[in-house]
C-alpha cells in the first residue's frame, strides 16, 4: 500500500482548488459564509452554557455540558460517542488534561450544521 496524506486530494480537486482560489469573489464569499457559520454556532454553543474559544479558523473548540450542566473528559467523550454513533464526526483529544475536555468542531454547510445542532439537542435531552 502506498502512504497517503490523511487529506488526500486528486488532480481534478487540485484543479478546482486553485480555479477557486484564483476567483477572489468566490473565495471571499465562501470565507464570508464559513466565519458566519462558526460565530453563530459558537453563540449557540455560549448559549447553551458551554465554553467555546474565540476561534479565526473553520472550527470551533468547545467544552460541551450534558444535561445536569455537567462537563469533563466524560463528557465530551460521551457526545462524541453519540454524535459518532450519528455518523456525525468530530474531533475528541482524550489523551492531554488540556483537551480531553473538549470537541473540535469542524464548520459544514448550514444543513450538516443544522444536523449536527438538532442531534446534539437530542442527546441533552434524551441525558
Amino acid at each position: 500500500d502506498r502512504v497517503r496524506d490523511s487529506y488526500n486530494v486528486n488532480r481534478l480537486s487540485q484543479a478546482a482548488g486553485v480555479a477557486a482560489l484564483r476567483d477572489q469573489s468566490y473565495l471571499k464569499a465562501i470565507v464570508g459564509k464559513v466565519k458566519a457559520t462558526r460565530d453563530y454556532y459558537r453563540s449557540e454553543f455560549e448559549d447553551m452554557g458551554w465554553f467555546a474559544y474565540p476561534s479565526a479558523s473553520n472550527f470551533i473548540f468547545v467544552e460541551p455540558r450534558n444535561s445536569k450542566g455537567e462537563s469533563g473528559a466524560e463528557i465530551a467523550e460521551e457526545l462524541f460517542l453519540y454524535l459518532k454513533a450519528n455518523k456525525i464526526l468530530v474531533r475528541y483529544f482524550p489523551g492531554h488534561a488540556l483537551t480531553e475536555s473538549f470537541l473540535r468542531i469542524s464548520v459544514g454547510d448550514e444543513n450538516q450544521m443544522l444536523v449536527l445542532s438538532e442531534t446534539i439537542r437530542k442527546w441533552l435531552k434524551n441525558g
